[in-house]
C-alpha cells in the first residue's frame, strides 16, 4: 500500500526546502522562542541532510505540537563532513557560545571504512567541546542513497560506533526509516533526488529527534500534525500513516536510550 501526503503539506515542506538550498544563508541563526522562553536550546551542525526540509525548525514544530517549547539555530553547508565544520569555525563558534543544550552532529553516511574512522574521530572532537560548553552531544544517524540501501547496516553500525566513542546519545533517524519500511514498504521517504529526505522523510527524523532529546513519547503529540503557526509544517498525515510513523520512531527511539542508559 503506498500512502500520499496531502497537498498543503507537500506544499509547505517544499517551500522549507526551497528557502535552505545550497547559497542561501545557513550559518547560526535564531527561530522559535528565545533562550530565556524555551524548555530546551538546540544547536545542530549538519549539511543538506539537515537543511532540506528545515529539519531543525520541523523538530520545533513538532515539539510545539507536543505543548514543549524550543529554541533552534542551525550550521549547514552543502556537503560538508564535521572535519569541514570544525576547520571553518563557525560551529565551534556557536559551541563555545555556550546558547546550546543540546548539539546535534550529522554528516554523510559514513558507511565505507576509512569514513567510519572519520566520523568516530570528529564526532570525539565536537564532543569534547560541546561537554566542556555545558552541552550535551548527540549524534543524528542518517541513511544511504537509494541506490546504496545494501549500506545501510554499515551505516547505523558507523553512526553506533561514532556515538559510543564520543559518549554521545544517537537519534536513529535512519533506523526510524528502516522500520517504516518494515511496516509498509510503500511509504515515500527519500526526495526527488533518492539521497535527500522527502517531506515525510524529514517529519521520521525530526520524530526521532524529539522522542530521543526532548524526551517525551510520541504518544503526546496529535495523532495527525497540522500545520500550525508560522514556520515549516509538519506533512498532512492520514491517521494510518501518523500510526506506522509514530510506532516506528518509538521502536528505534527506545532501544537509543536503553543503549544510552548502560
Amino acid at each position: 500500500m503506498t500512502w500520499s501526503v496531502g497537498p498543503v503539506g507537500v506544499a509547505l515542506a517544499l517551500a522549507a526546502q526551497a528557502a535552505a538550498l545550497p547559497g542561501c544563508s545557513s550559518g547560526p541563526g535564531l527561530s522559535g522562542p528565545g533562550p530565556a522562553e524555551a524548555d530546551l536550546r538546540l544547536l545542530f551542525v549538519g549539511n543538506s541532510l539537515t537543511y532540506t526540509n528545515d529539519l531543525p525548525n520541523l523538530v520545533r514544530a513538532v515539539a510545539d505540537a507536543g505543548g514543549r517549547s524550543l529554541a533552534v539555530r542551525t550550521v549547514a553547508f552543502p556537503d560538508y563532513s564535521l572535519e569541514d565544520h570544525w576547520r571553518r569555525g563557525s560551529a565551534l563558534e556557536g559551541i563555545r557560545a555556550g546558547w546550546a543544550d543540546v548539539v546535534l552532529l550529522q554528516q554523510g553516511p559514513s558507511s565505507l571504512p576509512e569514513n567510519q574512522l572519520h566520523l568516530r574521530r570528529w564526532s570525539a572532537r565536537f564532543s569534547d567541546e560541546i561537554r566542556d560548553a555545558g552541552g550535551r552531544p548527540v549524534l543524528l544517524m542518517v541513511w544511504p542513497s537509494r541506490s546504496r540501501l545494501s549500506a545501510f547496516d554499515a551505516v547505523a553500525a558507523s553512526y553506533a560506533a561514532a556515538a559510543d566513542s564520543a559518549g554521545a546519545l544517537l537519534a536513529p533517524e535512519g533506523e526510524a526509516w528502516r522500520t517504516v519500511w518494515r511496516r509498509d514498504p510503500g511509504v515515500k521517504l527519500y526526495g526527488p533526488d533518492g539521497f535527500h529526505p522527502g517531506p515525510v522523510g524529514s517529519l521520521v527524523a525530526a520524530l526521532a529527534v524529539y522522542r530521543v532529546v526532548v524526551g517525551e513519547p510520541l504518544a503526546g503529540l496529535p495523532a495527525i500534525l497540522d500545520p500550525d503557526g508560522d514556520g515549516p509544517a509538519p506533512p498532512l498525515l492520514s491517521r494510518e500513516l501518523s500510526e506506522i510513523l509514530y510506532g516506528a520512531v518509538e521502536e528505534e527511539a527506545e532501544g537509543a536510550i536503553d543503549r544510552a542508559a548502560r
